[in-house]
């Protein structure tokens, strides 16, 4: 994975800080000048210069790194006032000779020492670069006042590096009571931090973007995590070209598992999934009551009657499948539950389980250690709590799916906002891709589609969770560009891939 993939702790990114200073090298004063024009230049992207800046410093580094952000707005002319929240009497070394930069450069500097020095005029835009992402413990004193104060105002609040009493580390957290910046947009700089990923502290960052500073590469590459941030770059290196004389036995046949008497749109979706993806042949065994439905619905698709008009009670010959997909919509009745069991002991070849399989996983926990290695498990939330029997924070989810991938020694991508791809190793992928109006009936099966004919062309299950999870996402945000979320449903997410791929190959 590339340099801007890796997911650092806090203490990693004093290390890549000091590392770039003794290596560059380059002055720390310099490298917070970096910073600072680095940030500059974001908001200067982003928004209006014709606003009434208010930036809000501590006397630590991430204060230093908003007098740099100040002082350059004052010399382009733009309507800002430095606040110096006085946390120390003292700042550091860095900070205080930025101060005396902003001071020389004519911007208006106020100090606050109490409450009452907070303004009581009201600002357009307030920028936050009081405490950075290493803070720890509870807020108290002056730094809760200003909390507290930022958060009752009007004015669009925009964060620096972490919103201010919130730590980059989710262990730091610590399931106390958080008291924290509730900022409009955080820019965060050089790496995203932990806790941006979780759905518990959306709250606070808003919106984020990463600000490269340009810490130093070779630490980067050095530096282990076993975290890391989906982006286009290591996707695009993962797919593979299709040759001249490839043909659809080439790209692999897929069995799904899918759909019942009242539910045949999650074999319909999870099958034209597949094809869109990429597979070559897809067929799909459902309910004899079904068959019509999906030939008339997908006539790409092969189908396989089950013996049982309403659900799924047996598995046909899996010898001539590369990958099967199994789950959506199936129901859990005693005999899915069977031919469930029957599946686990007799794949050999990659399978994905979604949805009722799920379900069946969680009813019938002697089925968990029949997994065939290497399996690919998709849970939403609602799911996963039934599997462990207990509902968990996000942040324990992943902790939980991290477990389960190591002791099953398979893959699980617990679906969400940033959906993780949790691997046997130990090692976590958090994707990029993906918007909330994917939020709909049938965009899992979609992603169960993907997976299992990303399988079946013969990539293997770890690239197949990476790829599928963010050309699933991608294929939602595209489609976004001409379909509002509100009325983006699971058939537009499908209608999408081949723009997804498209953009990837691009």
């Amino acid at each position: 994975m590339n340099k801007a993939s890796k997911i650092f702790s806090v203490e990693q990114i004093r290390r890549a800080d000091q590392y770039t200073i003794d290596n560059e090298p380059i002055a720390s004063i310099d490298l917070m000048e970096r910073a600072g024009v680095a940030l500059f230049n974001w908001i200067f992207e982003n928004f209006k210069e014709d606003r009434n800046y208010w930036i809000f410093c501590g006397t630590g580094n991430n204060g230093g790194d908003g007098l740099v952000v100040a002082r350059k707005m004052n010399d382009l002319g733009w309507n800002c006032r430095a606040y110096i929240v006085q946390i120390k009497s003292k700042g550091s070394e860095d900070f205080e000779i930025n101060k005396k930069r902003l001071l020389d450069s004519g911007c208006p500097v106020e100090i606050i020492q109490n409450k009452k020095d907070l303004p009581k005029d009201k600002g357009d835009i307030l920028i936050d670069a009081v405490f950075g992402s290493g803070i720890s413990g509870t807020l108290r004193g002056l730094g809760l006042e200003y909390v507290n104060w930022i958060n009752d105002q009007h004015g669009t609040v925009i964060s620096i590096d972490m919103p201010s009493g919130l730590a980059g580390d989710v262990e730091s957290i610590d399931g106390r009571d958080l008291v924290a910046v509730k900022a409009d947009y955080t820019a965060t700089i050089q790496f995203p931090k932990q806790t941006m990923l979780f759905e518990e502290f959306h709250q606070f960052c808003g919106p984020w973007d990463v600000v490269d500073i340009q810490l130093s590469a070779k630490f980067i590459a050095i530096e282990p995590s076993n975290q890391f941030y989906l982006k286009v770059e290591d996707i695009r290196p993962l797919l593979r070209p299709r040759r001249k004389y490839d043909h659809k036995g080439s790209f692999g046949h897929v069995l799904t598992l899918s759909g019942s008497a009242t539910k045949t749109g999650a074999a319909v979706l999870m099958s034209k999934a597949a094809l869109r993806a990429g597979a070559g042949l897809v067929t799909s065994h459902l309910p004899s009551s079904s068959s019509t439905a999906i030939n008339i619905a997908a006539p790409e698709v092969m189908t396989s009657k089950d013996i049982n008009t309403d659900i799924l009670s047996e598995l046909p010959d899996l010898a001539p499948f590369n990958a099967i997909g199994c789950g959506p919509g199936i129901g859990t009745k005693d005999e899915t539950v069977e031919m469930l069991r029957s599946l686990l002991e007799s794949a050999k070849c990659p399978i994905v389980l979604d949805a009722d399989a799920l379900n069946m996983l969680a009813e019938h926990t002697e089925l968990q250690k029949m997994i065939p290695k290497n399996s690919i498990l998709t849970p939403h939330p609602g799911e996963w709590a039934r599997i462990m029997g207990r509902k968990s924070s996000s942040w324990i989810r992943v902790q939980e799916a991290l477990t389960f991938a190591k002791d099953h020694q398979v893959i699980v991508l617990m679906k969400g906002a940033h959906s993780a791809i949790c691997l046997p190793d130990g090692r976590t992928f958090f994707n990029s891709t993906g918007n909330p109006g994917m939020g709909t009936a049938g965009s899992g099966d979609v992603l169960t589609g993907i997976l299992t004919s990303l399988l079946a062309q013969g990539y293997t299950p770890e690239h197949s969770a990476l790829i599928g999870a963010y050309l699933h996402g991608l294929a939602g945000d595209l489609a976004t560009k001409c379909i509002e979320e509100e009325s983006l449903i699971a058939t537009d997410i499908i209608e999408f891939i081949s723009d997804a791929y498209a953009f990837l190959k691009g």
